[in-house]
């Protein structure tokens, strides 16, 4: 098939996340591991649909040993002890990760666009002894 067929029917940055797809060492150096993000989120605690606010030109979600980075409009990093739940939003384009804080009613969203990222993230935060939600179980489980 034709590169300029897939650019003209799903645009280049779909292209571009067809062609980005991950995958996480078991042992991350000091520099981390940078997940590819079509978008990030910020959302309340309980309301997941909602976003208050989003970054669509530069997010980012980066991923070290005990902790990970992340941005909507400001970088901050939170230790992976302070998640509590790891949640998806899996629907027709979007493949979103949503990270609960223990100590917050604000959550943090990233659009992975793609099924495989997805997948490995969330094996990922089960490797780091994450508590997943049910419905982040069973899409692992059937993956």
């Amino acid at each position: 098939m034709n590169n300029d067929n897939n650019l003209n029917k799903g645009g280049f940055i779909m292209t571009l996340f067809h062609i980005l797809k991950i995958k996480i060492p078991e042992k991350l150096d000091r520099n981390g591991f940078r997940v590819p993000l079509l978008a990030s989120f910020t959302g309340i605690k309980r309301i997941s649909l909602v976003a208050l606010s989003h970054n669509s030109l530069s997010p980012a979600l980066t991923i070290y040993e005990d902790s990970f980075k992340y941005k909507v409009f400001k970088e901050t990093v939170v230790p992976y002890s302070e998640i509590y739940e790891v949640d998806i939003l899996d629907t027709v384009g979007t493949k979103n990760i949503e990270i609960v804080f223990k100590h917050s009613f604000f959550t943090f969203s990233g659009n992975l666009f793609h099924k495989d990222n997805l997948l490995e993230v969330l094996k990922f935060f089960k490797r780091k002894n994450v508590n997943l939600s049910s419905s982040a179980n069973r899409y692992l489980s059937r993956n």
